[in-house]
């Protein structure tokens, strides 16, 4: 065991996705000393995620040069709403769980105290204190990927709701009776502008006789379009693909530029899996800018900068293990 891992104090942040669980050790200097993942396996049942979290804990600690006898607080970010205070999981369709105790259960395995927060909060709070976020007062985390998520901290205060739904960005109305959504709703900004609704739309122009390299990238599966397809098409500068990409960024900037109006944060945060296409075509990150500032009133986006992540993929796990070293989320 290195003395720094020992004098330190180590804290776990881990990521529970619907295919993998990632877990970072943290220092208290909020460097990240270890690391490690593994599948998920949901269709296991919850025993079997359980044991994979607590490995991962085990893993990551060892990798900082530790053992869990070094951890002092363990957080945890979960795909799915958790009600505030008690570190239960209300529902998490892509793990198949129903109010699930896991701060309880994990407390119980590790004899350490465990938080747990919805992953898009947890991951917001991540890049507010060490990513894009850090020296803001008030911050809009917007994930875009496979749906719309989002986090919001105000005054320095993470912002869950009563039943720890707040943010829910992405089921914003964006037009009155519109595409079905994922949530049963009709009109919600991710119908328009999420991954598969993106998928969609290239599917539908295709199939409409438009010629795209997504017929090659996608090896013919219209059906299953991924975002490293879209993302190698958007630098061959395929057309029906721009196309797609530059609709849903208006549409998402137009549910953040309402965003803004109602909360008046300072800094907009645009992450997840999608927006690194704003990565690959900075005049498509401009285009966003420019439209979220043109929703916005002018009053609300004073001064209010719009950034990308900085965090990638650690955002959730970097944040888990700050919450639990806050006590922001219980």
């Amino acid at each position: 065991m290195t003395a720094e891992a020992k004098g330190a104090g180590l804290m776990i942040g881990v990521d529970v996705g619907g295919t993998k669980i990632c877990a970072l050790a943290l220092n208290q200097k909020h460097e990240v000393l270890g690391r490690s993942r593994a599948k998920t396996g949901a269709e296991d049942g919850l025993d079997a995620v359980m044991e994979r979290i607590e490995q991962c804990a085990i893993e990551a600690a060892k990798g900082a040069g530790g053992t869990m006898k070094d951890v002092v607080r363990l957080g945890i970010g979960i795909p799915g709403p958790v009600l505030p205070g008690t570190g239960t999981v209300i529902f998490a369709p892509n793990l198949g769980w129903d109010t699930v105790p896991v701060a309880s259960i994990m407390s119980g395995r590790l004899k350490m105290p465990v938080m747990v927060g919805n992953d898009v909060n947890v991951g917001t709070w991540g890049e507010y204190i060490m990513g894009a976020g850090k020296g803001a007062k008030s911050v809009l985390g917007v994930f875009w990927g496979t749906g719309v998520g989002g986090g919001i901290v105000l005054n320095g205060k993470l912002l869950e709701g009563k039943n720890g739904t707040a943010a829910e960005i992405g089921h914003t109305l964006l037009k009155v009776g519109g595409r079905k959504c994922a949530c049963g709703k009709r009109g919600c900004l991710e119908a328009y502008c999420g991954r598969l609704a993106i998928a969609a739309d290239i599917g539908r122009a295709i199939r409409k006789g438009q010629t795209s390299v997504i017929t090659e990238l996608a090896k013919g599966n219209l059906n299953r379009i991924a975002t490293g397809a879209i993302r190698k098409a958007l630098v061959r500068d395929d057309a029906v693909v721009c196309k797609a990409i530059r609709r849903a960024s208006r549409y998402l900037a137009e549910g953040i530029g309402s965003a803004v109006n109602l909360l008046g944060p300072d800094r907009v945060i645009i992450g997840g899996g999608v927006s690194e296409l704003l990565e690959v075509d900075p005049s498509l990150m401009t285009y966003v800018q420019s439209k979220i500032r043109k929703r916005s009133i002018q009053e609300s986006m004073r001064d209010v900068d719009i950034v990308l992540a900085k965090l990638g993929d650690d955002a959730v796990a970097v944040g888990a293990a700050l919450l639990a070293e806050s006590g922001t989320v219980s």
